[in-house]
């Protein structure tokens, strides 16, 4: 799972637009011209338009420090938030690994389903930097969501070797003891890892408990 880029089945149907239409928006975000993107944004004839891997249109604004603009004109003109990807990624996935929580509890009010799940059965907080986290629970996120391999968010935490993502979780309530489908908890992903941060961290809590 944390292999994946930043980047769960609610499905955008409205129809594909050229790939010029997507091709400029896309160009527009690489070149940081966010006002030019907002304002293509508010011209879409579909805000949910998809491009490469089935990604909409929100998809790919949320990939860019600074887009904020961009999101919430997408959202303004209707964006669908639970869009998902070929892979089941919805926008709100994307959003949890940016160090941004405005924008997490900006798709959070416009309807972002903390429930959904991607192929790999993860969670939005399986991907969720330390920030996202309080956000995310707070509308119902689940800290023992367990992904296709069994795994918690406290075990992609460690995956992610996101020691302060790993301690906000715990802080929250997450179970230290629990284990994933090869019967391995994350203080053993992290010694098989060698991340002595995140051991040192998880040691302590295993104490504690």
């Amino acid at each position: 799972m944390p292999s994946k880029p930043i980047i769960p089945t609610v499905s955008c149907t409205s129809p594909s637009p050229s790939e010029g239409t997507m091709h400029d928006f896309q160009l527009a975000l690489d070149r940081r011209e966010f006002s030019r993107a907002r304002d293509m944004a508010l011209a879409f004839a579909d805000p949910d338009m998809r491009g490469e891997h089935g990604r909409c249109a929100l998809h790919f604004a949320l990939l860019y420090r600074g887009s904020g603009p961009v999101v919430e004109a997408l959202l303004q003109r209707g964006a669908q938030v639970n869009c998902q990807s070929s892979d089941g990624t919805p926008p709100l996935f994307i959003a949890a690994r940016r160090n941004e929580p405005a924008l997490v509890k900006k798709l959070l009010l416009a309807g972002a389903d903390v429930a959904l799940r991607d192929k790999e059965g993860a969670s939005v907080l399986h991907y969720a930097e330390s920030a996202n986290v309080a956000p995310l629970l707070e509308h119902g996120a689940s800290l023992e969501a367990r992904d296709n391999l069994g795994r918690t968010p406290l075990h992609a935490a460690v995956l992610f070797e996101d020691p302060q993502t790993v301690r906000t979780l715990l802080a929250a309530g997450a179970d230290v003891h629990a284990r994933d489908g090869d019967g391995k908890t994350a203080l053993d992903l992290a010694r098989d890892s060698g991340d002595e941060e995140c051991v040192e961290i998880l040691e302590q809590a295993e104490q504690g408990a």
